[in-house]
């Protein structure tokens, strides 16, 4: 698969499955934009991916507009987890 000149956004990509996709879309080609909130990680694999970083909380739509990138493809792989015994949730 060749995804040369092509853009690729990847939420979450700081860790786990999105560390994984930033790792193979760089492989087939693409340019790498890793999306997250957590600058230090984000930082550690652009650098990896010879990426950008971007910073941004997805909770916050205006900065989700800000984002303000091209992208040929899009990996939403963004998540939270609520540590917690079952009755504490709602």
């Amino acid at each position: 698969m060749s995804l040369r000149d092509s853009c690729a956004v990847i939420t979450g990509a700081s860790s786990g499955i999105g560390r994984a996709c930033a790792t193979r879309l760089h492989t087939a080609g693409a340019h790498v934009v890793v999306a997250d909130r957590d600058a230090d990680a984000a930082a550690d694999v652009a650098n990896a991916v010879l990426g950008e970083v971007r910073l941004v909380d997805l909770a916050d739509l205006e900065a989700v507009d800000r984002l303000d990138v091209e992208a040929d493809v899009v990996v939403n792989s963004a998540g939270l987890q609520h540590i917690a015994p079952v009755e504490a949730f709602p």
